[in-house]
């Protein structure tokens, strides 16, 4: 396929999603490429008078899938990872427009000068924030570990609508006892607890 060609299909993307995410197509620029066919476009937005950023992801389905990178950007969504978030996809085409995370890499900042001591907590707490979901999801039905995290997610939701003074509101504040050892065969038990849900 041609550049021109898929220059064309790129622009036929953004236009399909300018309405609903206030894309302005002037501001397309190349944002980086791996050492695979992809590519990477940032383009900027302006819905509702706020300004934002998006990622477009051009993979062409003749040498990429990108429905291997979807599924692993839910997975870790659903671990509370920060993913770029699948927004809007176009897998006939291999577009995807993604939430942007912006340009500073743990390495770019550490080089910087920047205090190490909140990046490593947070990438520690990230990693054990998906093992715990990941413990949960192998405890519950897909029924029950997704009614789970809506209940979760309440906290969220009453952030917004509580106003003044209110307790601390956090979706991720709960707690994990293992009993025993965890194994496929052996007995052993878990307790997940928290404001709104307590599972054991």
């Amino acid at each position: 396929m041609s550049k021109s060609h898929r220059s064309t299909l790129l622009n036929a993307f953004i236009d399909q999603h300018t309405r609903a995410f206030g894309l302005l197509p002037s501001t397309l620029t190349l944002a980086s490429s791996d050492a695979s066919f992809r590519q990477y476009f940032r383009i900027h937005a302006l819905l509702n008078s706020v300004d934002t950023r998006y990622i477009i992801m051009d993979a062409p389905p003749a040498n990429e899938d990108c429905r291997p990178f979807i599924h692993v950007a839910r997975l870790l969504g659903e671990a509370s990872l920060n993913v770029p978030s699948v927004l809007a996809q176009e897998i006939e085409h291999g577009f995807l427009l993604l939430k942007d995370l912006g340009d500073t890499t743990y390495l770019s900042a550490l080089q910087a000068g920047k205090d190490h001591r909140p990046l490593y907590a947070d990438a520690i707490t990230a990693l054990g924030l998906r093992a715990a979901f990941a413990l949960l999801r192998s405890a519950l039905s897909q029924v029950g570990y997704d009614k789970a995290r809506t209940i979760m997610d309440l906290d969220s939701l009453l952030k917004v609508m509580q106003k003044g003074p209110t307790p601390v509101r956090d979706a991720e504040r709960y707690y994990v006892t293992i009993f025993g050892e965890p194994s496929p065969t052996g007995k052993w038990g878990l307790s997940f607890e928290g404001h709104h849900l307590s599972l054991n």
